[in-house]
């Protein structure tokens, strides 16, 4: 398996500065992809395969026989390697898994897979270009090994990585083709996830920690088309970016209500009113006015859902006596309004009842 040759090419590779190993990988998913390459690694608490180093192999043996003693689950891990390569290479070989008969075609995948891969390795065997292609779903993917305490295996979490850089694509306008549906349809077909539980701000803050990270910088791997992706670069605070708050609109509708004078912050304080904040001229302040919520407005309890198809009507001003009204009128405005219209009221006695 993958973490079985991981460590024995880590091993080998920093023992006397490096010894010569074989690697015989017996699941799909090394046999696709870790056991070609050179790449050995362990994990770190701060993240994924981030203590290692290019180690070739002196030989790969692989025989695909053995995978008839995994279980389906396992088969799948390998699955989500080999669709990517799919992704990456060409129509031909992702075609193959459109089917979902894996099984029947193995040898050939397996082949197509290694020969793809071997191309990209010997042209950039320690991954300063094209090799970092390879990392396709993985940001994501690493992202939610990590926030799963690594009981997600990698071949699931790759698997959603891939339905979510594919979306992600098709929605920024990065794909030259509609490809999500084909992913995901491929995903699925061979017992593979295309969602996670985490939220995408758990995936960002953990992707922060990600080897492809540069700096301020992080390089994605984005598929344009079946059999062609992009390498783009974006900036940390992209991934992060925090929820914009829906800013204060004064033209939504606002509802003004009388205050009842037995409520605390309801009860007129006269002329003081504004002074002491408790209440406006009988009115409560929270009824009429914004308040501050992040970096945008809201309107409070005057805010009514679905009144913006309705916000530029307007009603003539009534007067202010216990009635509900409808103002479509600025914050300003509003506040001018309830101030000049409002009944002030003697301040009623120390310990009178309200």
């Amino acid at each position: 398996g993958g973490v079985t040759g991981d460590m024995a090419g880590f091993a080998a590779g920093c023992y006397l500065r490096g010894v010569r190993y074989a690697q015989m990988p017996t699941t799909l998913l090394a046999a696709v992809d870790s056991s070609v390459g050179g790449k050995t690694a362990v994990d770190l608490a701060a993240g994924k395969n981030l203590a290692g180093l290019f180690h070739q192999p002196s030989i790969v043996i692989c025989d695909t026989d053995t995978f008839q003693t995994l279980s389906p689950d396992e088969f799948a891990n390998g699955s989500a390697e080999a669709i990517k390569t799919g992704i990456l290479d060409s129509e031909t070989l992702f075609s193959l898994f459109e089917s979902g008969d894996v099984h029947a075609n193995i040898v050939e995948i397996v082949s197509q897979c290694v020969a793809f891969k071997a191309g990209i390795v010997e042209a950039d065997e320690t991954e300063t270009g094209i090799r970092k292609t390879l990392n396709l779903g993985h940001t994501a993917g690493h992202a939610i090994e990590r926030c799963s305490g690594y009981t997600v295996p990698h071949g699931h979490a790759v698997a959603a990585g891939l339905a979510i850089i594919a979306r992600a694509a098709e929605t920024l306008g990065w794909a030259e083709a509609p490809i999500s549906n084909r992913v995901e349809r491929a995903l699925i077909r061979n017992g593979l996830p295309i969602q996670t539980e985490f939220s995408p701000e758990a995936l960002a803050q953990a992707a922060l920690s990600d080897k492809k990270r540069a700096g301020g910088k992080i390089t994605l791997v984005v598929p344009k088309q079946i059999g062609s992706c992009a390498l783009i670069e974006i900036p940390v605070e992209q991934l992060v970016r925090p929820r914009k708050h829906r800013r204060f609109n004064p033209r939504h509708r606002f509802e003004v209500r009388r205050a009842s004078t037995s409520h605390p912050r309801g009860a007129c304080q006269g002329r003081n009113a504004a002074k002491d904040g408790a209440a406006l001229g009988g009115y409560r302040r929270n009824d009429c006015l914004p308040s501050r919520v992040g970096r945008g407005y809201r309107a409070c309890a005057g805010w009514r859902a679905g009144a913006r198809h309705r916000a530029r009507q307007r009603k003539p001003l009534a007067r202010l006596r216990g009635e509900r009204l409808d103002l479509s009128l600025s914050a300003a405005r509003c506040l001018r309004a309830v101030q000049s219209s409002a009944v002030h009221r003697p301040r009623q006695a120390a310990g009178a009842a309200h």
